[in-house]
């Protein structure tokens, strides 16, 4: 008989994946504590790695600027509300160090096959969970009220792209399907996603999985151009300024086309327009540090009938300030700076999510978590493996 034995940093590197992508609980500060928890019990089985951090400066800057923002906000914002600021804080700088501690124990290889395997049963789970919801007729109870297994139907999104980045980066066949079917397995689980993202009502889910697709299958040579540091932060910057040219976009008979006969959605993309014209000033009166975490009860979104900013960078600033804008992408910069090898799924996952930051707010810790894989990932082998075969085989 074999004797298996389970290693520490495997657990924790699943555990850590679960604090990132979450879970569904009647009771969500239940989540809210395993979060705190398991960023404490990280925090510290990586403190070795603290060394780098502050060396590397950067990393600092972001988390510290949330810390600063919730401290100086403490009377604008629920109690609550900070703590979880000083956690998120937390979780950050805990990605920098796990990701960093792991691939030195154990290899980025085995990073990338864990979070594989997590990814793959994160989407079994939802799939699953879609099912039982439809059959029980509660679907679209479920929708409205963020009950699905990652609790809203964006989350799950995200969560469908990480899965079908990793599996490029680490499927090479199974025992029913060869290595040189990739391609077409990715194909076909990329067409469930979309149909995923459909049944769940989201065209944005659908476009963001059918624009890293399309990258990853016919556009890998121009899909690099992302994973250049000063390009990624100027269509992240990018990415904020459109909100302002909108209508002219919106004016385009394509973007019409798109979004009205193919997406089925109005021009006036669900509101957002009337709430862009909110966030000039809104911006402006952020400051340095923002309006701390969880600011928006306490901002003039609320009144007018909005949670959030509706767009990545834009809700950055509104809670953290530009301090925590510039910090993020001084993070992004150097990540993408200090990364070792050439992947086009991370490539294209970024690309994916900065387009959607147009309209929505996925900056949260799942992308934290692709931007710190930039700078950790050094194995060779998953570079080769995470291009579709052209000739059958894997290079050696």
């Amino acid at each position: 008989m074999k004797n298996y034995t389970v290693n520490k940093m495997d657990i924790l590197a699943v555990l850590f994946w679960i604090m990132i992508m979450g879970f569904y609980t009647p009771y969500q500060a239940i989540y809210y504590v395993y979060q705190a928890t398991v960023a404490i019990i990280i925090f510290i089985a990586a403190f070795s790695e603290i060394k780098g951090a502050i060396k590397n400066g950067v990393i600092l800057l972001y988390p510290c600027g949330i810390v600063i923002s919730c401290i100086l906000n403490k009377n604008n914002i629920l109690y609550t509300q900070m703590m979880r600021g000083f956690i998120y804080a937390l979780i950050i700088l805990d990605a920098f160090l796990f990701l960093n501690k792991f691939v030195k124990k154990r290899g980025s290889d085995r990073l990338i096959a864990i979070f594989y395997k997590m990814s793959l049963l994160y989407f079994i789970i939802s799939i699953t969970w879609i099912i039982v919801l439809a059959v029980n007729k509660r679907l679209e109870f479920a929708i409205q009220n963020e009950q699905l297994f990652l609790g809203g139907k964006f989350p799950t999104v995200y969560c469908l792209i990480f899965f079908l980045m990793f599996f490029c980066l680490h499927w090479s066949g199974d025992k029913v399907f060869h290595y040189k079917a990739k391609k077409y397995v990715f194909i076909i689980l990329s067409i469930l996603c979309i149909i995923l993202s459909y049944i769940l009502e989201v065209s944005t889910g659908i476009v963001a999985i059918v624009l890293f697709s399309i990258s990853v299958l016919f556009f890998d040579k121009i899909i690099k151009l992302i994973g250049n540091p000063v390009v990624a932060i100027i269509a992240m910057s990018i990415s904020m300024g459109a909100i302002f040219v909108l209508n002219a976009i919106l004016a385009l008979p394509i973007v019409q086309t798109l979004i009205v006969k193919i997406l089925h959605e109005d021009l006036g993309l669900t509101g957002r327009m009337r709430l862009y014209t909110l966030l000039y000033s809104l911006l402006v009166k952020a400051g340095i540090f923002g309006n701390g975490f969880g600011s928006y009860v306490t901002t003039s979104l609320e009144y007018h009938g909005w949670a959030n900013a509706q767009n990545g960078l834009a809700e950055i600033i509104l809670t953290y300030g530009w301090w925590g804008a510039i910090s993020l992408l001084a993070i992004v910069f150097n990540r993408l700076r200090q990364r070792k090898v050439e992947l086009i799924p991370l490539n294209a996952a970024l690309l994916t999510f900065i387009v959607v930051s147009v309209i929505e707010i996925p900056y949260d810790a799942k992308f934290i978590l692709l931007i710190m894989m930039f700078g950790v990932i050094d194995s060779r082998n998953v570079e080769i493996k995470s291009k579709f075969p052209r000739r059958f085989r894997i290079k050696k």
